[in-house]
């Protein structure tokens, strides 16, 4: 039983060529952006409760605003002076916004 061996022999390298390449591959230089519409579909799912939960209670939250500063003035005029006073206080005018509509 003999092994042979050889020496210096090398086998041939096979470079790629275009047919080589599946064209549904990424591009060869990488795509920043591959599998972000798949990430915001997963986080869409994932997350969708949670927003629509965050939505109900910015809304409600804006509801109830508005119902008590309307409920908190009973006559226009008092409701006029409130609103004066909102346009002339920079700091109410901050926080409760121009008063457009009073």
């Amino acid at each position: 039983m003999t092994a042979s061996v050889s020496v210096g022999t090398t086998t041939p390298t096979r470079t790629a060529t275009s047919t080589d390449v599946d064209p549904g591959d990424a591009s060869p230089r990488g795509d920043s952006l591959a599998g972000f519409g798949e990430l915001l579909r997963f986080l869409g799912r994932r997350d969708r409760l949670r927003a629509l939960i965050w939505l109900a209670a910015i809304v409600g939250l804006f509801s109830v605003s508005v119902a008590s500063v309307v409920g908190l003035y009973e006559t226009p005029s008092e409701l006029r002076s409130y609103a004066d006073l909102a346009l002339a206080d920079p700091a109410i005018k901050a926080f409760a916004g121009p008063g457009n509509g009073l």
